[in-house]
């Protein structure tokens, strides 16, 4: 009988302490608040803004980040206008980044597939035959480590989309 009474009171009290840590938390956030303020209590207290104090107004920052949130993201947007290639004025890399890139990517271990698929397609974007690339990795994997040859995927499960 004593359990079951226990237990019923149990998320009770949970909810209680929620509540009590709540409060405590919102008049330490109002008396910090007040050390900093005007020396003036009755001008402050005019121009408190009523309805969202102390803890609730900390725990509302943190899901609503406010305008700079929509202010930095319309900043983007002009510049992403303004230069629609993402600012990518340099010249493409060179075949051997690539090469150098996809080697390591076949040498781990798990080969992470994806990873190689996207390298191909970042060769493919900048011109480079995507196919005698993977190729030429594939061969020097296989000459250097040939324990890893029955481990290499295949084209077919590489290839950009």
């Amino acid at each position: 009988m004593r359990s079951s009474l226990w237990l019923c009171s149990l998320p009770l009290l949970v909810i209680a302490g929620v509540l009590i840590a709540f409060w405590a938390c919102d008049r330490v956030i109002h008396s910090l608040s007040s050390r900093h303020g005007d020396d003036d209590e009755s001008e402050s207290a005019k121009t408190r803004r009523r309805g969202v104090t102390g803890a609730a107004f900390a725990l509302q920052q943190v899901f609503d980040p406010g305008i700079e949130h929509v202010i930095k993201a319309q900043r983007d947007a002009e510049e992403d206008e303004a230069d629609p290639a993402g600012g990518d004025d340099d010249e493409p890399a060179p075949i051997e980044s690539y090469f150098d890139e996809v080697v390591e990517a076949l040498i781990r271990s798990p080969i992470d597939t994806e990873e190689i698929r996207r390298l191909l397609t970042d060769a493919d974007r900048d011109g480079h035959d995507w196919r005698e690339l993977y190729a030429k990795a594939v061969e020097n994997v296989e000459a250097e480590r040939p324990f890893l040859a029955p481990k290499l995927p295949p084209v077919s499960r590489v290839s950009p989309r």
